[in-house]
């Protein structure tokens, strides 16, 4: 066991029947293996804190600016943000994970994450059978391979969708980006004013959602009633088409496919062809 430990720029390692108590970590990392525990660790800004498989880390005083390195195979992990809200990680599922500055929160296969706040550095990784409910994206980033219900994107947030991922109900604010790539599926999504979605008509991709203008959709190849700006953008794959899109300031579209009745605002950009 080891008492105090103040840790500033250099590593310490918790190996398995190990005892860290009472650790300030301010600028260099803790890292708890399989069977070690690390017990009222102080994370400061800058400091990173990284749990791994069947470790345990357990009364956390996490600063909004302390790194947590996760996995919900974990065994225990426990502690308090710096809003005051209590977080953690038990049997699989990881509650009110705070993120950021470099914090990840990797949800493994058949196990879940409820309320993960990603903030600017933070990044959620959702595995394939894996459900995250309810994340929050200020700045960070989350990655769906498996489900990802009712997030909300807001400013600088990007989720993403890979192949075989689905999101569910995400609701992107202005200055939020949801990507979805080939065989990826995002379903009743709400596209807010200056909201970014990033995707195109490749295989597989199944998108659905309503906007300012209705509802939106890709299906089967086919893109209806698109809306692109601050940064969204579509691309019409060969084969496939586009139509009712519309290109605001800030969005783009390359066609190498068909389109038809698109409207290209100020401030859009069309291109036809390579």
């Amino acid at each position: 066991e080891t008492v105090n430990t103040d840790i500033v720029s250099g590593l310490q390692q918790i190996m398995a029947n190990g005892t860290a108590e009472g650790s300030i970590i301010n600028g260099g990392s803790q890292v708890v293996n399989e069977g070690g525990l690390a017990e009222n660790s102080v994370l400061n800004d800058g400091g990173t804190l990284d749990v791994r498989e069947k470790g345990s880390a357990t009364g956390i005083q996490q600063s909004s600016q302390g790194a947590l390195v996760a996995t919900t195979r974990a065994t225990r992990v426990t502690g308090t943000r710096a809003d005051g809200v209590a977080f953690s990680i038990e049997q699989g599922a990881a509650n009110n994970i705070l993120l950021a500055n470099g914090g990840v929160l990797t949800v493994e296969s058949d196990t879940s994450s409820d309320k993960t706040q990603v903030n600017m550095g933070g990044r959620e990784i959702v595995k394939t059978k894996a459900t995250a409910t309810g994340t929050t994206l200020t700045g960070g980033e989350q990655i769906v391979e498996g489900v990802a219900n009712e997030t909300t994107i807001n400013d600088g947030g990007i989720q993403t969708v890979s192949a075989n991922g689905e999101a569910i109900k995400t609701k992107i604010n202005e200055g939020g980006t949801l990507t979805v790539n080939d065989n990826g599926k995002a379903t009743d999504i709400v596209q807010n004013s200056g909201a970014a979605l990033q995707t195109s008509t490749a295989n597989g991709i199944e998108i659905s959602g309503t906007h300012q203008y209705g509802t939106f959709s890709i299906s089967g190849n086919l893109a209806t009633n698109m809306l692109l700006e601050n940064g969204g953008n579509l691309l019409v794959l060969a084969g496939t088409e586009a139509r009712d899109s519309t290109v605001g300031k800030g969005g783009a579209m390359q066609n190498l496919g068909q389109d038809s009745a698109t409207k290209v605002n100020s401030g859009g950009q069309y291109t036809l062809g390579l």
